[in-house]
């Protein structure tokens, strides 16, 4: 069979750190090499796609690490067709990678959404590569922390059930923690054996709770600042809380939700500064209202979840006691901050790709444009806006 090529050619094209104008040459999904220089290799490929930038530039395909829905679907109605609804439109929007996502649940609805992405992986070859694995956000979350969470479905860890989750499906790749229902650590002792990623979320927990909790697997924070404690008074006294521990500890990763709105933009600032572009991972937490125009939507599956309102470009309760969810894809929020920020484009580019795929240990294979790496890109003009999207070798 002949193989299929793609040249990308007169492209801004952004590297780990640094900017190139250049051409990509892509084989069979991958990329081959980068030249500055065509020479000859115009008559070479004649025969294949020739992709003209214009001189416009080239990112890699963003990767969403924390993502529940989009396009009126949820990950948490559990049917193929929502899979498949959800996955192109972000596809659209330039993310190329995406970890679907649950929240709070009953067991069985739990089992049903790894039932179906297991599913959906198999039949579906196209979309197959897009999808990284599941991130499990939940059940195991502090009622007093739920958030838009179902208060009903938090529970401590049930240990015994996570084991026989553990060991039946191998898609899941990172969970969601409150550390103080993870009784002495059992659970995220034995994810970290498994190379699951431990991400702490939901949690009331404050400083010195939070140090123990890394020391015992726990490497990430979900949704930095939301669900969790900054500095609080207790007696009168000031405490640093879970947001402290997590931006004074090197070692650990955090996630963003950067629409401006669950986060400001100042504050998405400090955090840059406090932790690097490496450590930080832009993210949707996208729910299904992303793309719609409605003013109500639902949290969740559709028959069982949370009735929300859509107002001021995010969702909220009804009875506006907590954000739920974002309905701003990476394309946009990847805008806001070049826009609201002074954080350098290329620390964007790699917190909205490489960085996420770094900390979901998926880095020697999306995140970049490197040779050997899947030939996912993004093609914008000047104004930072999506003119096409490069899906494993194929323009969408």
């Amino acid at each position: 069979m002949k193989s299929r090529k793609l040249l990308i050619c007169n492209a801004k094209i952004f590297l780990k750190d640094k900017i190139m104008h250049g051409n990509v040459i892509v084989e069979n999904g991958k990329i081959k090499e980068i030249v500055s220089q065509l020479n000859n290799l115009e008559n070479h490929y004649k025969e294949d796609i020739v992709y003209d930038m214009k001189g416009r530039y080239l990112l890699p395909g963003f990767v969403d690490i924390h993502c529940h829905g989009g396009n009126n679907s949820s990950f948490m109605d559990c049917e193929e067709s929502d899979f498949e609804n959800i996955l192109s439109y972000y596809l659209k929007h330039g993310t190329t990678t995406i970890f679907p996502t649950t929240l709070s649940s009953d067991d069985q609805q739990l089992i049903l959404f790894l039932d179906t992405y297991e599913n959906y992986i198999k039949k579906n070859s196209y979309y197959k590569k897009m999808m990284g694995g599941c991130h499990l956000e939940g059940p195991y979350l502090s009622i007093e922390k739920a958030g838009a969470q179902l208060q009903s479905k938090c529970k401590e860890v049930d240990f015994s059930f996570a084991v026989d989750v553990i060991n039946k499906y191998l898609c899941i790749k990172r969970w969601t923690i409150a550390p103080e229902m993870d009784i002495k650590y059992k659970l995220s002792t034995l994810l970290r054996e498994r190379k699951i990623v431990v991400s702490a979320g939901h949690t009331k927990v404050l400083y010195e709770e939070m140090q123990e909790a890394f020391k015992n697997g726990y490497t990430h924070m979900t949704h930095l600042y939301s669900g969790m404690n900054s500095m609080i008074y207790v007696d009168s006294f000031r405490k640093a809380g879970a947001v402290e521990a997590a931006l004074l500890d090197p070692d650990i990763t955090v996630e963003l939700i950067a629409d401006g709105i669950h986060l400001p933009y100042p504050l998405i600032e400090i955090v840059y500064k406090i932790k690097g572009p490496d450590k930080i991972a832009i993210i949707t937490d996208g729910m299904r209202g992303t793309g719609t125009k409605g003013q109500k939507s639902v949290l969740g599956n559709r028959k069982t979840g949370i009735k929300v309102i859509i107002k001021k470009g995010v969702a909220m309760l009804e009875d506006y006691s907590s954000l739920a969810g974002s309905i701003t894809p990476l394309n946009k929020m990847f805008l806001g901050l070049v826009n609201n920020t002074s954080i350098p484009i290329i620390d964007i580019v790699k917190m909205c790709s490489y960085s996420p795929a770094c900390i979901m240990g998926i880095q020697n294979t999306v995140g970049l444009i490197q040779p050997d790496y899947i030939a996912n890109f993004i093609d914008m003009d000047n104004n930072w806006n999506v003119i096409n999207v490069i899906y494993n070798g194929m323009i969408v």
